[in-house]
């Protein structure tokens, strides 16, 4: 396993803008913009992509992008980038990008979370 090779979240950074900031540096453009886009963020993801399988759907992207060739002349580089990535998909099955507890509490807090817990009968 290869040691995380990016900065650490910042104070009050968004999950969605912390996993787009990690991913534009692995050089994984389109997957950075999904990132913003909240394609794999746990309480702002848009209904028409959201599956409940979020983390699962990023760790098959990145896997997806590590597959192609990035660098035609430089077996190494490609390697490298192989490296970070599997960092990147080891950090995301251990919950790196996993919502924050005030990105929990801002949910249950919106008209949406407080439908779902309406839904199931609970309280926030």
């Amino acid at each position: 396993m290869t040691e995380r090779w990016w900065a650490p979240r910042r104070e009050g950074e968004a999950t969605a803008d912390y996993l787009a900031r990690v991913l534009d540096e692995l050089g994984a453009d389109e997957l950075a913009e999904q990132a913003r886009a909240c394609h794999f963020d746990d309480y702002r993801c848009p209904p028409d992509v959201d599956d409940g399988a979020n983390i699962h759907r990023l760790v098959a992207a990145i896997e997806k992008w590590a597959m192609l060739p990035k660098h035609v002349y430089d077996p190494l580089a490609d390697r490298w980038g192989d490296l970070r990535a599997g960092a990147v998909i080891d950090a995301a099955k251990t919950g790196e990008f996993d919502g924050t507890w005030e990105e929990a509490r801002a949910w249950a807090e919106s008209p949406e979370g407080g439908a779902m817990f309406d839904e199931l009968g609970r309280e926030s």
